[in-house]
C-alpha cells in the first residue's frame, strides 16, 4: 500500500510542478494513472491503513482543487470553441441558399 501511495504522491507531485503550462493532454494521461493507482489502492480494501497512510492519502487530496481548477480552465475553453464553431456553422447555413433548380420566377408587366 505504501509503494501505491509513494506513485500517488510522485504523480500528484509532477502535475502541480508544470499546472500553470500542462497540455490538457497530460492531464488525461495523470487523470488515468491515477485512476489505475486508485483501483490497485481499492485491492486492498481488506486492509486497514495506518494513521501515516491517511495522512499522506489526505495531503494527495488537497491538491485536488488546484488539479480541478486547470481542468474547468480547459474544459471553458473548449466550450468557448465548440460555441465559435456551432456560431459560424449557423452563419454560414444562413448565407447557404437551398432551392429547387427546376424552380421558376415570372414577372407580370403593369
Amino acid at each position: 500500500m505504501d509503494e501505491v501511495i509513494a506513485k500517488l504522491e510522485q504523480l500528484t507531485a509532477d502535475v502541480l510542478q508544470q499546472i500553470d503550462s500542462i497540455e490538457w493532454e497530460a492531464l488525461e494521461q495523470f487523470v488515468e494513472n491515477r485512476d489505475e493507482l486508485i483501483s490497485e489502492l481499492g485491492q486492498f480494501s481488506t486492509s486497514v491503513p495506518s494513521e501515516a497512510q491517511r495522512e499522506r492519502i489526505q495531503k494527495i487530496l488537497t491538491h485536488d482543487l488546484t488539479i480541478i481548477q486547470r481542468m474547468v480552465v480547459y474544459k471553458s475553453e473548449a466550450e468557448s470553441q465548440i460555441s465559435k464553431l456551432s456560431n459560424a456553422q449557423k452563419t454560414k447555413n444562413a448565407y447557404n441558399s437551398y432551392y429547387s433548380s427546376e424552380s421558376h420566377f415570372v414577372d407580370k408587366r403593369k
